[in-house]
């Protein structure tokens, strides 16, 4: 233990207790106080920003203050005091006598707050230093290395009394080393054999070697300290690896939302700002990327912004963020990146630049493409991993693949600095890197036709960010066939990835653009009714109508036969059977190929399902399989097994439905076609439901009523949130019925779905009936069988009937015989959820 006698009495110079007073030294009043030790004479500008951690442009009397609480606490006479003396013009010196022992640390006042969170990574970093050596904690500026350096220097003395910290911030050479670490040590060095044997006379002391990526040419003398003290730890805190074949490595990551928010609104109380750990607040260190660094300058400007506010301001988060303590090199986010980017070669800013445009982080590959000659030709693998190693770049494995990123604050201010280098350069990276995704939309197509499109899902939602910019900048230079490319394969990846934000604004652009062709018009309107699929029936049925002429004038008849199809599918669910089947008539013989003639059964199979005549769907249904099979594409007898489910179910085979439901759903998720999953999963809860399972089936509604919102596929929100209602409904529970079919309904009419329509509308109905509002129910469903085309399929129609009926008779009113005859013709028996309601019906 070290120990300095004086006057008032013995000051334990690890905890800053004083013996036989019931005063203690405070952290900044400890810090000034071996500072003294350590220096004699200290300048007030070393005190101002050294110790108390004020910048030095701030105007603080702080300085003054600290030494009058000091001179309080340890001077016989404050007044005149005899050991902390002030030099004029020079600062104040220490004139007391000196510790008994000298191996204290050196900790400074820099931070005084309380460390938050970090339990995981201390452990880990104590766990490295069971064993004597060097490890160091690297990870980019302001991150906390020091800060978790100095919590687990403190652990560490609690547990050996034996620890050191020296700050190497100002140090560049050798010499400036063995002078920094001799004074943490109290040792007298003259060079690094003399520091050497005064650390290894130490034993097992813990010396906290902070700052050292300005030093990487002369770590070796780290390695030569090493070898003269086998007992001793060096804990070495660095933006960059030490490149030593004895050094074990701790990565520090940013902090985790939760203790992110934590830091955040801690600090702001300590700043006397009260802030609760809102949406708002995870947002704010979310988008800072849980940069403690970062969130603590925040928290400084909770004073006048809220955490919203701040979010709004981010794009000048590198100024605005900012504080008047702590060292210099941290007093703004710029100034912290700023001391890293003055580390870098000029081959590890070219490559910054480069790869800035990455919005989802970028491949090995893809960033070896992108970087491709460097200016001092350095090799781009030791590039990418030079700056791996020094924080720039952090790897993320995705599905067994590594990416790289960049935090988000370092990648806005690697921008500003690739747009101080001008228009050129920046338009240069831009264009380097719209040709990659370009060359990436074309790949992914190509895999796409020969592997299916299980085989994008892995991968392709992480360049999904990289491959929209890339669309909008090939707008931007009238690039055409790029801008096409691209929207296309955004329409693609986004839909098999539940992506909820479709090209829909790209396609806007690519329509308005001068000398479009028939053939990228036509592909352009086919993606834009393809981002449309399951958010509005109306709008995607409209584009894919606007695909069929520029199709036809530019000689493609397989896209147009794809057109006509999926308008069918549009009119289907409309109701319009008749306009279904026109079209899908039309297309016969577009599209030669066994694949086209397989999906154009399949769809004339779904109409004759919807009119209900069952056997011929089978009989097409069959003839789709077999076509599929021919075309070597393995989804097809999947979704050719899961629409005969479907049909099994319609014609009342309700047990036999489930079984096949159950297998196609599990083989189209081994397939990784999630969007038909989800519809099969919906007729599957429907045939739970009808067979009475109604909790399985309402749990399976929810969750796939959740994965829609989730996607933004308000078209099929409707139809689940219509038959979550009628699970409610059967198992009586009324609570939540009134706002799912308003919701559903609602959605219904704006995305022009007529089935969810009917359905919410006659769930609603029933609900109206019960809450004492038949003639309200009666009007509402009198409305909807009215606005019905008289080719609406049959289920969709009995549905609308049975609810118009069953609300006037609630209203006391009989049917009429035409009406009745009506739901006979229609078939009384096909839908058992309506059973009930039918025999309400027919016995009045």
């Amino acid at each position: 233990m070290s120990r300095l006698e004086l006057c008032v009495g013995t000051i334990h110079l690890e905890t800053g207790a004083i013996d036989g007073s019931e005063t203690t030294l405070t952290v900044a009043e400890l810090s000034l106080l071996l500072h003294l030790l350590d220096v004699g004479v200290a300048s007030r500008h070393s005190l101002q920003t050294d110790v108390l951690g004020f910048s030095a442009h701030a105007r603080t009397r702080a300085v003054e203050q600290a030494v009058h609480r000091l001179r309080r606490k340890i001077e016989p006479d404050p007044k005149s005091p005899i050991y902390v003396l002030t030099e004029r013009g020079q600062g104040y010196r220490w004139a007391g006598p000196q510790p008994s022992t000298r191996s204290i640390p050196r900790v400074r006042n820099a931070e005084p707050n309380a460390f938050v969170g970090r339990s995981s990574e201390r452990a880990a970093l104590l766990r490295a230093l069971d064993q004597p050596g060097i490890v160091t904690l690297r990870g980019p500026g302001g991150v906390g290395k020091t800060r978790l350096s100095l919590a687990v220097l403190s652990e560490w003395m609690r547990r050996t009394g034996q620890g050191a910290f020296a700050d190497l911030s100002a140090a560049r050479t050798v010499e400036d080393v063995v002078d920094t670490m001799a004074r943490a040590l109290g040792a007298a060095a003259p060079d690094v054999e003399s520091l050497g044997a005064a650390l290894g006379a130490r034993g097992d002391i813990l010396v906290v070697v902070d700052n050292f990526e300005q030093l990487l040419p002369v770590s070796s003398v780290l390695e030569t300290l090493r070898r003269a003290a086998p007992s001793g730890r060096l804990l070495v805190t660095s933006r960059s690896e030490l490149e030593l074949e004895s050094e074990r490595v701790v990565v520090l990551s940013p902090l985790g939302t939760d203790d992110a928010v934590d830091l955040l609104c801690r600090r702001a109380a300590e700043c006397g700002i009260p802030q609760e750990p809102d949406e708002a607040a995870r947002a704010l260190v979310h988008a800072l990327d849980g940069l403690p660094l970062a969130v603590e300058l925040a928290a400084a400007r909770l004073s006048v912004f809220t955490p919203s506010q701040i979010l709004c301001r981010l794009d000048e988060r590198l100024d605005v963020l900012s504080r008047r303590r702590g060292p210099a090199r941290h007093a703004t986010l710029r100034d912290a990146l700023d001391w890293s980017w003055s580390l870098l070669s000029t081959d590890e800013r070219t490559a910054l630049m480069r790869l800035v445009p990455f919005l989802g982080g970028s491949t090995v590959e893809a960033a070896e493409v992108a970087l491709g000659d460097l200016p001092d030709e350095t090799p781009v693998l030791d590039v990418l991993v030079a700056l791996q190693r020094a924080s720039w770049l952090v790897r993320r494995v995705h599905h067994g693949r590594a990416r790289l990123h960049m935090l988000e604050s370092l990648g806005l201010y690697v921008r500003q600095k690739l747009e101080a280098r001008g228009a050129r350069a920046l338009d240069e990276a831009h264009d380097a890197h719209r040709r990659l995704m370009v060359s990436l939309a074309l790949r992914m197509r190509e895999q796409r036709q020969q592997e299916g499109e299980a085989s994008l899902r892995k991968h392709a939602s992480m360049e999904l960010d990289d491959l929209r910019a890339a669309g909008g900048r090939a707008v931007s230079v009238g690039d055409v066939d790029e801008a096409v490319i691209l929207c296309e394969t955004v329409g693609t990846v986004s839909r098999l990835c539940g992506i909820s934000n479709p090209p829909l604004e790209l396609t806007d652009h690519i329509l308005q653009m001068s000398g479009l062709t028939d053939e990228n018009e036509a592909r352009t309107w086919y993606a834009r009714g393809m981002a449309l699929l399951g958010r509005d029936t109306a709008r995607c049925r409209e584009a894919f109508a606007h695909a069929l002429e520029p199709a036809q004038r530019a000689g493609l008849p397989k896209l147009r036969a794809d057109a006509l199809a999926m308008c069918a599918r549009m009119w289907m669910a409309s109701c319009d059977t008749y306009e279904a089947g026109r079209l899908l008539e039309e297309a016969v013989g577009l599209d030669s190929s066994p694949l086209g003639r397989a999906l154009l059964l399949f769809d004339r199979a779904a109409l004759a399902g919807h009119l209900e005549q069952y056997d011929v769907a089978h009989g097409l249904l069959d003839e789709a399989d077999s076509a599929m099979s021919s075309s070597s594409w393995p989804r097809g007898h999947v979704l050719c097994q899961a629409y005969r489910a479907h049909t099994l179910a319609s014609s009342g085979e309700l047990r036999n439905a489930k079984e096949q439901l159950g297998s196609s759903i599990q083989q189209l998720l081994e397939l990784q076609d999630v969007s038909n999953a989800g519809l099969a999963r919906v007729r599957l809860a429907w045939v739970l439901l009808a067979l009475g399972e109604s909790e399985a089936a309402e749990t399976m509604f929810r969750d796939q009523l959740a994965q829609y919102r989730l996607e933004g596929r308000r078209s099929w929100m409707s139809e689940s949130l219509g038959l979550l209602a009628s699970t409610l409904t059967i198992r009586g529970d009324d609570e939540e019925v009134g706002a799912l079919t308003r919701e559903g309904g609602q959605i219904a009419r704006r995305t022009g779905s007529v089935a969810p329509l009917v359905w919410n509308l006659e769930v609603r109905s029933g609900w109206l009936v019960r809450q004492g509002r038949a003639d309200q129910a009666a009007a509402s469903m009198r409305d909807c069988v009215a606005m019905l085309p008289a080719s609406a399929p049959p289920s969709v129609l009995r549905r609308a009937l049975v609810g118009w009926l069953h609300a006037e008779r609630a209203a006391g009113r009989r049917a009429e015989p035409a009406h009745l005859a009506r739901l006979h013709a229609l078939g009384l028996g096909q839908d058992p959820l309506l059973a009930p309601r039918v025999a309400a019906i027919l016995g009045a």
